[in-house]
């Protein structure tokens, strides 16, 4: 603290408030810079769950207008089969090996033949195909048995691409019960192994229900959405993708087909089991957020992933405006703050100057200072002090003087006193030689007085002796 006291004032004052401000406009900094990313964030966040918001709607139009589609493929597909006339169930009967689409379970069954056109549908594709490519996406056509609804003709395929034949749909599903009670099921179903957009309409034969009419085209067979998604940028890299509940990538730019079941974003998405949200990865080293929102017509995600970079690139960039907004105000403010801190430095300086030739002597000096502040306040003071000086060494002068002149007056009446002093010492002396003589006669009477009184005391006595004689 000693050291700092030693260092200059203009100095010292500089230090102190360039430190304050670069305080000040630090705290001031980070609290800007926080809010502003904070509202940027919070900002950004809920503009990406508009966008994926909007692909959800998108999909739901998309399954919407698919399923329109399977409706008015059924409609189709039902006008196809009664132009073709009636279907004949013969009383021959027909080996199949049946398997349950959902337990997997295989049993031989026979069923009767039907025939249309003198053809044996059990035996052919031509039908099924050709409402395929009147309607599009996939049609099969059920004959009832008693475990359910066997397919016998149909262009649905298994995972080993071969055509679904001999699969059934058990009298549990809800498909089933519908097409039992005479109505049109339509909706999500699944078929074989996937799920689909379908139809399913009672095929009746002689009154009776003896069978089914399928239109369908797969939920997730999504070739305009995919031309869609794919043409979707969002920042300069961020993309749009869908995956479905098992972690199928069903539309992705790169990856479509592969499963991402294992990876810790769709563990982590499918753990927090909200309908919409984001979470925050490493991918490659970067952090990317991932914005998804569950949808419910097709099981799966919709997902925007975006590298926190891009995704934040305003925000930093009002980030970066604010702190060199911040710097230039502090290089300004030093500035100046140097300037008034030299001036009241030189002002002072100029004052040690003078205080300093004060000092020595010097009182012909004058402080030049024209400022109304306290520095000029100062200046006026040592001026006036200085000039209060003057007066006082000239005064001083002209005592002196006078106390010369006097002292000279006084030293001719000293030598007078002096001669006259020396004159009444040598009376003195003169006198006390005479007082000397003068006391050694009185001594020398007194002693002869002493001497008479003796010899007449002996007188005396010698006189009373002989009295006493006598």
């Amino acid at each position: 603290m000693k050291r700092f006291h030693d260092v200059r004032i203009g100095l010292r004052l500089g230090l102190v408030i360039i430190t304050f401000i670069v305080v000040i406009l630090s705290i001031l900094g980070i609290y800007i810079t926080n809010v502003e990313m904070n509202a940027s964030e919070i900002t950004t966040n809920e503009r990406m769950q508009e966008h994926v918001k909007d692909l959800n709607i998108l999909i739901s139009q998309n399954i919407r207008s698919n399923q329109q589609n399977v409706l008015v493929g059924i409609n189709a597909a039902d006008q196809y089969v009664k132009n073709l006339g009636k279907i004949r169930i013969s009383s021959d009967l027909i080996d199949i090996k049946a398997k349950n689409q959902e337990t997997q379970e295989e049993q031989d069954v026979k069923v009767p033949e039907w025939i249309v056109q003198d053809q044996l549908i059990q035996a052919s594709a031509k039908y099924v195909d050709q409402i395929k490519d009147l309607v599009g996406g996939t049609a099969t056509i059920f004959q009832r048995f008693d475990q359910g609804f066997l397919r016998i003709a149909t262009n649905v395929l298994t995972k080993d691409g071969e055509r679904a034949l001999g699969t059934f749909i058990p009298n549990t599903s809800e498909v089933i019960k519908t097409v039992l009670e005479g109505k049109t099921y339509t909706g999500r179903a699944f078929v074989v192994d996937d799920w689909y957009l379908t139809a399913y309409r009672p095929l009746v034969i002689d009154g009776k229900i003896e069978g089914i009419l399928y239109v369908g085209i797969k939920e997730k067979n999504m070739t305009e959405l995919r031309s869609v998604f794919n043409d979707k940028t969002f920042f300069d890299s961020g993309y749009p993708y869908i995956v479905d509940n098992n972690g199928l990538l069903i539309i992705h730019p790169r990856d479509e087909g592969k499963s991402i079941a294992d990876q810790a974003f769709f563990i982590k998405m499918k753990s927090l089991n909200a309908e919409s949200g984001f979470t925050i990865d490493q991918i490659e080293g970067q952090k990317m957020y991932q914005y998804y929102r569950f949808v419910e017509e097709i099981q799966s995600y919709v997902v925007v992933s975006v590298y926190e970079d891009e995704l934040f690139a305003s925000a930093y960039h009002i980030r970066n405006v604010i702190l060199i907004s911040l710097l230039i105000s502090l290089l300004i403010l030093s500035g100046l703050i140097y300037w008034i801190s030299k001036d009241i430095s030189n002002s002072l300086r100029k004052a040690v100057v003078i205080s300093e030739s004060i000092a020595a002597g010097d009182l012909s000096i004058k402080l030049d200072i024209d400022q109304k502040d306290e520095i000029g306040q100062l200046a006026s003071a040592l001026n006036r002090m200085v000039h209060g000086l003057k007066e006082i060494v000239t005064s001083i002068k002209l005592g002196a003087d006078r106390i010369g002149v006097a002292s000279h007056q006084l030293s001719g009446s000293s030598m007078q006193l002096s001669q006259g002093a020396n004159e009444q010492a040598s009376s003195i002396e003169e006198v006390s030689s005479t007082m000397e003589e003068i006391s050694a006669s009185i001594h020398q009477n007194s002693d002869n007085a002493i001497e008479t009184a003796k010899v007449s005391e002996e007188a005396n006595n010698d006189s009373n002796k002989v009295n006493e004689h006598a």
